[in-house]
């Protein structure tokens, strides 16, 4: 029981967690029906897929269903021609465990569809 209140005790810091492969922001383009047009950044931190095999997936697609209507009113509210330019939730994906929401993401309008920026936040949760 004490190693493991030591080991919650010591979270890495800032620099460490944006350096490591699970601290990195995923950007993402989609189309208006959500399936990813580009990504930047490391989606196996996030999403447990590669980049390359997130092209052409919905982002509903990785989401766990009990998280699927957060997503649904993100995506409502900056559809919307007055709404939000912005929209931000968390979530887990199916490469992640479900027990708590492991990523944030925010949903911006585009031209085109929308923008995800998805950023793995287990630490801050522990």
């Amino acid at each position: 029981m004490i190693e493991s209140f030591r080991n919650r005790s010591q979270k890495p810091s800032a620099a460490q967690i944006l350096s490591s492969d699970k601290g990195e922001d995923v950007v993402a383009l989609h189309g208006p029906d959500g399936r990813f047009q580009s990504i930047s950044g490391n989606a196996m931190g996030c999403f447990g897929l590669t980049n390359h095999a997130l092209i052409d997936k919905s982002f509903m697609e990785l989401v766990r269903p009990e998280h699927i209507p957060s997503v649904l009113q993100a995506l409502a509210r900056i559809s919307q021609p007055d709404g939000p330019e912005n929209a931000r939730f968390r979530c887990s994906s199916h490469g992640r465990s479900a027990e708590a929401p492991a990523i944030e993401v925010t949903f911006s309008r585009t031209r085109d569809g929308f923008r995800s920026v998805t950023r793995n936040i287990e630490y801050w949760l522990n």
